[in-house]
């Protein structure tokens, strides 16, 4: 015991600056790259270690470093000799490994770690650069390369509470290789920059490593293999397999991945864990947007947690995409590695977020599959690219089966024709093998859904539709991608199913989750769909009707996009006897309650309802049927009735089918409550000699409750009943104590034979309010109303705010409203506008009541259309409101009904004046859409925007009521303003105001010019926002006989045409507000800009001047300068160019003169937009194709320039005349094309031979003498004074 502790003893005074020397050890070797030192011990390691870091003991001297230094292993290294933990048991200190060079050292050499293993590395530190080797390679941009390959790890335990750790080295820097490092066991705490392989790398190579090692930093920046890479690294062949924990930026390969680097066949098989940014390839992705980071063929199957809970930055693949990413190949994951955020697990996916401005290219080749996928051997295939890929390969033998793809494995071949199902999760056809077998694979791009076809097959995979059928279904339901495709097959687990019978079908699921379902034809045409059952369920129900032997697709999904756990219930059941429609649908709801009425959706709900409260319907076993008289129900949809009730269709062999009444007799009498919620019921069909209407006899309880119907909405209604004796109407036949109100009759015909009415043929001692009917009522014996046909009751009994339209006619009594009143009875607020007739009696027909009996009270408004008809058979009578007062009855308010025109009706003085008595604060109770498209009389409902206001129209200036005036908008109306340009300018933009002749008003959007082209008028100016001027279109003549161009601003004209008459084909003069270039006259004009003067010396002592132009072939000219033209096409004969110059801007006038000078003479080029008078002794204007000195009297047109030549002050011309010596016509000449040049390069050259007698200046003017000073020219030589 005492020499193991003196040994251990020994072992702990190993400390840096180790004593013993390279002879000691007997280390061979020279140390170079091509005679490393050869290491087979611990203490030759860290002799090597001194020897690099400078801290070994010389013979002689001081100690240096020795960067470049080399080794190679030779053994297996235990290094618990050199570096190990504490051991206070026996006594032992602690002693932690100093790493290999430091950030000074900067160690460039090679280490060839010949696939010899170092256990147990023990380190222990607070200072920065953590593992076997510190700081690898040099910081500047050497030619040096650093080398260390083929090292296996065993045991590691690496503990650092400061940056840069990794068990083969804490930061590997410029042109470093790192291959073949394997760790297989041990541990890594660090704190910032934390890997498997080296913490930190900057422009290196990682090549064929794999770790093992647990890794766990309580900072950023932690990988499997490193924990950053920073600039133009590359990883590749790599693989780790152990647990990664950090805090943010953690990733089974590298945690943050930077600029222009490269991942390269690299797989993860460890779980990853952070709070954010966390993946199984890479946590953050931080490549530069112009380059990014490259990634190919990867794959990972390791779990991916991210802790935070308000940050999901977690990806299986990718945990965060800050810049760009380049994905090539394959990049792969394991769909069932479970990807957790916060505290719970969510779908698996391959990245985790993305920037707004991060881009990942080639997203699509990430995909995910199962693990059963992944152990048959197709990922490996896949990151195999077929055989191209020689690194990747999976063991599919039974007795040594690899689970996922593995680096340098056996390589996979298809054995036959390979394909998968749309979804990539199971395999249809084939299987993979090591042995190649001219097998084939066909791609299936993922997707989670299939597109079936009508035989129930997916037309990609051919995955069948599993089958179900009536009765209970155990179903899965996946999860969906999104809730945003609800109507086609996408998201969808879709079932085939072939109807057993004729009827309805109803769908129904058993189960606590939102669903969605539908139902589609074999073409996939939707037939129906369904989100929530009622407001209280959040499942679905579908009922269809559907044909025997026909085949139907349900498909089933998750509304929120979560997959269901375990197995749903779907429910079938068929309705398939004739008798169904007396047995309950299984889809209605409610028990028939005041408080719970039943909901109807559909004609067989509202049929079974009327079998219900009949007693006709199929009771529950072990019951009875009877009569409902008290069922109560509310419509939730409107209900078509035409499949319960319809009349015969001989073609298609339909017999005609009649409705049967709610309530269908005195038997079965109804008396309970039925809400419409505002639903139309259409196509109520009815021809059975009995009570007539949607409800057929109603007796409320005189003193208990009165029955109760409201808020329906009629169209198409037919009935034609004739047997004697009773009702008939829309509502009902009869009704007792039954108070009807917000009833509709939009649409049809009513034929009845005693009491026919729109609402209720009799009704007694009930109330009637807010009702309205637009059908033609026929009774064919008796009496005809358009709300009722006999209304009787009490003083409590009245009918209110009722509307009819319709045209009446009975037997011998008709009435617009009703036709018998009986009894104590009040009409108030009520409007009628049909036809009355009656064919008997003469007497008891009136456009509002046919016949009193009894007393009769008219209250509030009673309206008639006095421009309607009222007759006899064919006899037309004198419009009256009241026809026959019975027995002498009497009437209270007799003179309140008038009548009203037609005009009074539409304009809305009717509704607002009379039936609303000029009310429209909200207390009103009609309404009319006033205007063309509008109503053409008072009506009840109110569509929001059908109010009417009588505001006020006022003058322009909203001080005087000229006249009120009815509308849908309260908004009082002001009279348009009436605009004149003032007569004089405005002195601050010379434009003329337009101002209102009746207020005074300035106009903001608009000023005024003299218009141009028509004399005595103005033109109109837009006023812009900025304060810019504009007109839509214009058009400007520069013809012989043009008008005076007058704009004192500028002005923008979205379409403008110039004109210009010619009169020869030679040059012309142009002089315009606006610029112009050669493609807006391209096959018209030839434009040209004026070059030079050239003068000449003639014999007669003056000069001949030339006018030099250049055509303008690019650019454009300018407004308001003096150009010339030539016609491209002129005929010989007068005639006019048009140009269509389009959006220009037109320049304020301006008539601008600029001058050039020769040493005699002034040029001055004057544009003018007036007709301008000429002085015949210096002025020159274009003819015919030149310039010529015009005679006395001469006047050109404007828009043209013309031009003036005069002496030069302050110099000699010779002795002569200037008259004389002065051009009488300038000719023009064309030299040359390019860009237009300004007025101002004009210049004058002066002309004359080299060899000329006399003496001139530099300009080329004769001299008398010779000057006295200055530059001249004597007989051809250039003389200086």
């Amino acid at each position: 015991m005492r020499l193991l502790m003196l040994l251990m003893l020994m072992a702990s005074l190993c400390v840096p600056g180790n004593v013993l020397g390279q002879n000691t050890l007997n280390i061979s070797g020279a140390g170079t790259e091509t005679d490393p030192y050869q290491i087979d011990s611990p203490d030759a390691l860290a002799w090597f270690r001194d020897w690099v870091n400078g801290t070994y003991t010389p013979d002689e001297g001081s100690a240096v470093t020795h960067p470049e230094a080399c080794a190679k292993l030779t053994a297996d290294i235990n290094m618990s000799s050199v570096c190990h933990p504490s051991d206070e048991a026996n006594n032992i200190a602690e002693l932690s490994w100093t790493p290999i060079s430091n950030s000074d050292v900067q160690w460039n050499g090679s280490f060839d770690g010949g696939g010899h293993t170092i256990s147990n590395l023990y380190i222990n530190t607070t200072s920065d650069n953590a593992g076997l080797f510190g700081y690898v390679g040099k910081k500047d941009y050497t030619t040096t390369i650093s080398n260390i390959k083929d090292i296996i790890f065993s045991n590691v335990n690496i503990t650092s509470t400061s940056s840069y750790s990794g068990v083969l080295a804490g930061y590997i820097s410029i042109k470093t290789t790192v291959s073949g490092i394997t760790v297989k066991s041990g541990t890594v705490n660090g704190e910032y920059y934390s890997g498997g392989i080296v913490g930190y790398a900057n422009y290196s190579v990682i090549s064929n490593c794999i770790n093992k090692a647990n890794i766990k930093a309580s900072s950023y920046n932690v990988g499997g293999i490193c924990g950053c890479i920073n600039m133009s690294c590359t990883i590749e062949r790599c693989t780790n397999y152990g647990t990664i924990e950090g805090s943010h930026e953690v990733g089974g390969i590298v945690g943050d991945f930077s600029a222009q680097s490269q991942i390269t066949n690299c797989a993860n098989c460890g779980d990853i864990k952070g709070s954010s940014n966390v993946g199984g390839i890479i946590g953050c992705v931080n490549g530069v947007s112009s380059n990014g980071t490259n990634v190919f063929s990867v794959f990972s199957c390791g779990n991916v947690t991210c802790t935070s809970q308000s940050n999901s930055t977690g990806g299986i693949l990718f945990g965060h995409v800050s810049k760009t990413l380049n994905i090539n190949g394959i990049a792969a994951y394991s769909s069932d590695a479970i990807l957790t955020m916060g505290s719970s697990a969510v779908e698996a996916k391959a990245i985790g977020s993305k920037d707004d401005k991060a881009t990942v290219n080639g997203e699509s080749n990430c995909r995910g599959y199962t693990n059963d996928i992944i152990k048959s051997g197709l990922v490996a295939w896949l990151l195999q690219d077929g055989n191209k890929n020689e690194v990747w390969g999976q063991n599919l033998s039974e007795e040594t089966k690899e689970l996922y793809p593995v680096l340098g494995s056996k390589k996979v071949y298809p054995y036959g024709d390979v394909y998968l199902d749309c979804s990539n999760t199971t395999i249809m056809s084939g299987k993979f093998t090591n042995t190649e077998s001219g097998g084939t694979y066909t791609d299936i791009p993922y997707r989670d859904y299939h597109e079936f076809g009508s035989d129930g097959l997916c037309t990609t995979c051919h995955y069948a539709a599993p089958v179900v059928i009536d009765g209970n279904n155990s179903i899965s339901v996946k999860a969906v991608s999104s809730s945003g495709t609800l109507e086609n097959q996408q998201g969808y687990t879709i079932y085939k199913y072939v109807a057993t019978g004729d009827g309805t079908l109803y769908i129904i699921p058993e189960g606590d989750s939102d669903t969605y379902g539908t139902l589609w034809n074999t073409d996939f045409t939707l037939l129906a769909s369904n989100d929530d059952r009622s407001n209280e369920e959040t499942d679905f129900f579908i009922s269809y009707d559907v044909v025997k032997g026909t085949t139907y697709f349900i498909g089933v999904r998750k509304k929120d996009g979560a997959a269901i756990d375990g197995t749903y219930t779907l429910r079938l059941i068929g309705s398939w006897s004739p008798e169904a429609n007396i047995i309950k649908p299984v889809d209605l709801i409610g028990s028939g309650t005041p408080e719970s009425p039943f909901e109807l959706r559909n004609a067989k709900h509202l049929l079974w309802f009327s079998h219900y409260v009949n007693g006709t319907y199929e009771p529950e076993a072990g019951e009875t049927a009877t009569p409902q008289p008290e069922a109560c129900a509310k419509m939730m949809a409107d209900i078509d009735l035409s499949s319960v009730c319809h009349p015969a269709d001989a073609e298609n062999k339909v017999e005609a089918v009649s409705w049967i009444p709610i309530g269908k007799d005195k038997e079965a009498s109804w008396y309970g409550t039925f809400d419409g919620c505002g639903h139309t019921i259409s196509n109520l069909y009815y021809t059975i000699n009995s009570y007539a209407g949607l409800f057929g006899n109603i007796k409320g309880e005189k003193n208990g409750n009165p029955g109760t119907i409201k808020n329906i909405i009629f169209t198409n209604v037919f009935i034609d009943s004739k047997i004697f004796g009773n009702g008939a109407g829309a509502v009902a036949s009869y009704a007792q104590y039954t108070n009807i109100s917000g009833i509709a009759v939009e649409s049809g015909k009513i034929k009845g034979c005693i009491s026919t009415g729109g609402i209720v043929g009799y009704s007694q001692y009930g109330n009637i309010s807010n009702c309205t009917n637009k059908s033609d009522i026929t009774s064919i014996r008796g009496t005809a109303g358009g709300i009722c046909g006999t209304y009787s009751g009490g003083s409590n009994c009245s009918i209110s705010n009722c509307a009819n339209y319709g045209n009446i006619s009975g037997a011998s009594i008709a009435g617009g409203i009703v036709g018998t009143t009986y009894w104590y009875n009040t009409i108030k607020d009520v409007f009628t506008s049909g036809n009355v007739t009656t064919i008997y009696n003469d007497t008891s027909l009136g456009f509002v009541v046919g016949q009193i009996q009894n007393e009769l009270i008219f209250e509030g408004v009673i309206a008639f259309n006095k421009e309607a008809t009222l007759k006899n058979k064919e006899a037309v009578l004198t419009g009256k409101a009241v026809g026959e007062k019975y027995n002498n009855a009497t009437v209270t308010g007799e003179d309140i009904p008038q009548g009203y025109t037609i005009d009074q009706q539409s304009s809305g003085y009717l509704t607002y004046d009379i039936m609303n008595s000029s009310k429209s604060d909200g207390t009103q109770a009609w309404y009319q859409k006033l205007g063309e498209d509008g109503d053409a009389w008072p009506v009840l409902r109110n569509t929001g925007s059908n109010t009417v206001y009588r505001p006020n129209y006022c003058t322009c200036d909203g001080q005087t009521v000229l006249r009120t005036f009815y509308s849908n908008s309260p908004d009082n109306l002001t009279a348009p303003h009436v605009y004149q340009p003032s007569e004089e300018e405005n002195a601050e933009t010379n434009l003329h105001d337009y101002v209102c002749t009746k207020c005074s008003t300035h106009d903001s959007e608009h000023k005024a010019i003299k218009d141009f082209n028509k004399a005595g008028e103005y033109l109109q100016i837009n006023v812009g926002e900025d304060g810019s001027y504009s007109v839509d279109e214009l058009t400007l003549y520069d013809t012989n006989d043009a008008k005076l161009y007058n704009s004192p601003v500028a002005l923008n004209v979205g379409n403008l045409t110039y004109v210009r008459q010619l009169t020869h084909g030679g040059f012309s003069p142009l002089y315009v507000p606006f610029a112009l270039t050669p493609e807006q006259c391209d096959g018209e004009l030839n434009l040209y800009a004026i070059n030079n003067f050239h003068e000449r010396e003639n014999a007669e002592g003056g000069y001949d001047v030339t006018l030099e132009v250049k055509k303008v072939t690019a650019g454009n000219i300018m407004a308001n300068r003096p150009y010339v033209f030539k016609p491209q096409n002129y005929s010989g004969e007068d005639n006019t160019v048009t140009l269509n110059l389009g959006e220009t801007t037109l320049q304020p006038r301006q008539n601008s003169s600029i001058s050039c000078c020769s040493m005699s003479y002034t040029y001055t080029f004057n544009g003018t937009y007036d007709a301008k008078a000429l002085n015949s002794a210096s002025d020159y204007a274009m003819y015919q194709g030149e310039i010529r000195k015009v005679s006395d009297n001469v006047t050109i047109s404007p828009q043209r320039w013309y031009l003036t030549v005069t002496d030069r002050d302050g110099y000699e011309t010779g002795g002569g005349s200037s008259a004389n010596a002065k051009a009488m016509a300038f000719s023009i000449y064309e030299n040359g094309e390019g860009e237009a040049t300004a007025i101002e390069d004009i210049r004058v050259v002066n002309d004359f031979p080299s060899s000329a007698a006399g003496i001139y200046d530099l300009q080329g003017r004769k001299l008398s003498k010779e000057p006295v000073k200055g530059m001249y020219i004597k007989n051809g030589v250039k003389y200086v004074k």
